[in-house]
């Protein structure tokens, strides 16, 4: 593939005009059209770099089309929408746009707009805007924003580790999962396990167990908790207002059928100690065994 090089010649630090894009790295010819936002065959095909001395963040601010076949090795930001090409840059931020498509391979990529999808191989990864969709498959993701799904499943796939600092409402999570201090787990299917420390977990689908220091476990009518293949929802004849858990206990372990309690809980404004039982025949309020 041929490469267009950007330099900050108009000093906007623009990637949508033309006068900021050439055919050589000396920056000497000016090419006709801005890569990767017409519907130009050969547009779609460029790989795109700096110029020489160049050093600059390009602020995207025209949609990068679907077709892209090239990549840019140029730090970027995004205040647009980008649907394809492949980003190789260690710094990626999508400042207020939107991610619809495209390959993000560099190291520490900052979301605080919108991802709806793409492949993000770099690691450390921090959001705090809204994930809804993508493939995540680099070692570190902190999110401080949210984590949506359009299914319990959802449609974001994370394979590496999550830290959550603010709400998880589904996806598919691979890697282990540290739910902090005033974050919330909503749903989601959790297979790589999770530790949850002074956090709150409405439900989800935990295959891979769970554990923590200072829990706070919630249960609640529209909720629905499902360990190893078991699903627990509250029965509005029994509790009109749902199975509220409030769990203040150390190494609390959550497993197939019982919370495990390192110390006590509090249920309904009693404490107890030793396990609460959690089959599908008997819901979360109605055995325990304090023992």
């Amino acid at each position: 593939m041929s490469t267009l090089y950007w330099k900050n010649i108009t000093t906007d630090n623009v990637w949508n005009n033309a006068s900021n894009w050439f055919t050589d790295a000396g920056a000497t010819t000016p090419v006709v059209n801005v890569p990767w936002v017409t519907g130009d065959a050969i547009d779609l095909t460029y790989d795109l770099a700096y110029a020489t001395g160049e050093t600059g963040t390009i602020t995207i601010d025209a949609e990068i089309i679907e077709g892209v076949e090239g990549s840019c090795t140029a730090v970027c930001q995004n205040i647009s929408n980008v649907q394809s090409g492949t980003f190789t840059c260690d710094v990626f931020i999508n400042n207020s746009g939107n991610i619809i498509g495209g390959t993000f391979t560099g190291t520490g990529f900052a979301n605080s707009g919108v991802i709806d999808g793409g492949t993000f191989t770099g690691d450390d990864l921090y959001n705090d805007g809204d994930i809804s969709g993508g493939t995540f498959s680099g070692a570190g993701l902190d999110n401080a924003g949210n984590i949506y799904g359009t299914s319990l499943s959802g449609t974001a796939k994370f394979t590496g580790d999550v830290t959550n600092y603010g709400s998880i409402f589904g996806g598919l999570f691979a890697g282990y999962v540290t739910n902090t201090e005033g974050a919330s787990i909503y749903n989601g299917i959790f297979v790589g396990g999770g530790y949850n420390t002074l956090g709150i977990i409405y439900g989800g689908i935990w295959t891979g167990g769970f554990s923590g220091t200072a829990n706070y476990l919630f249960w609640w009518l529209s909720g629905r908790l499902e360990i190893n293949g078991e699903i627990y929802t509250a029965n509005p004849l029994i509790e009109p207002t749902g199975y509220l858990f409030y769990l203040n206990t150390d190494n609390c372990q959550l497993t197939a059928d019982k919370i495990l309690l390192g110390n006590s809980v509090t249920e309904f404004g009693t404490t107890v100690n030793g396990s609460i039982d959690i089959t599908a025949d008997n819901p979360p309020t109605s055995t325990m065994d304090v023992g």
